[in-house]
């Protein structure tokens, strides 16, 4: 009976060792992982400084002749061109006298109907995630409030649009504005989604 006494007693400190040897592990864990989010928080912190920076420096400027070995070269990066397009049709976001992101507004007739449209936008890839290309687009909303017609986009980052206020619209509309679109023969499977940005918004 009393070697069956000192087992028992032998496997409950067993027991406790081990358990206290788990809530060791486990407080461990804990501050790891407060640790953990204690540095995350910290970049995180150190990042948004860094962007605000930033955005305190960029200057926004209409593009002249000048600019466009700059703007062709930064186009280049995404394997676009400026088809159609003159330099003038550009804004530019400049940082210490380089050109860090530009975009393109275009007004543009189809079937008798006046529009304008985004077009070329493009961000050094230094300076993605910075805000840069909001700051484009948002400084572009705010010069088309006299004008009469809605403002339209092709793109195949829609999520970066819808952010700032454009709405998907459909096929139908899609044809009825861009009239390169109704003999595409790769239109149903178009990878390029539509957004429309209402004047009167």
């Amino acid at each position: 009976m009393r070697k069956i006494r000192i087992r028992q007693l032998r496997m409950r400190k067993i027991r406790i060792r081990r358990v206290r040897i788990r809530n060791v592990r486990i407080r461990q864990v804990r501050i790891r992982n407060v640790r953990i989010q204690q540095v995350r928080v910290r970049q995180i912190r150190m990042r948004q400084t860094r962007i605000r920076k930033i955005m305190k420096e960029i200057c926004i400027r209409k593009a002249s002749k000048s600019d466009l070995l700059a703007i062709q070269r930064l186009l280049s990066t995404y394997f676009l061109d400026m088809e159609g397009l003159e330099p003038e049709n550009f804004m530019l976001a400049e940082l210490d006298g380089n050109i860090v992101g530009c975009v393109a507004l275009i007004k543009s007739k189809s079937h008798g109907k006046d529009f304008l449209e985004i077009h070329s936008i493009a961000v050094h890839p230094n300076f993605r995630g910075k805000r840069v290309g909001t700051t484009l687009v948002k400084y572009l909303l705010t010069t088309i409030w006299d004008q009469c017609c809605d403002l339209y986009v092709r793109t195949t980052a829609p999520i970066f649009f819808e952010k700032l206020n454009f709405k998907k619209i459909e096929n139908s509309e899609k044809l009825s504005v861009w009239e390169d679109c109704e003999n595409c023969e790769h239109f149903e499977k178009c990878t390029q989604h539509a957004l429309k940005y209402s004047c009167k918004h």
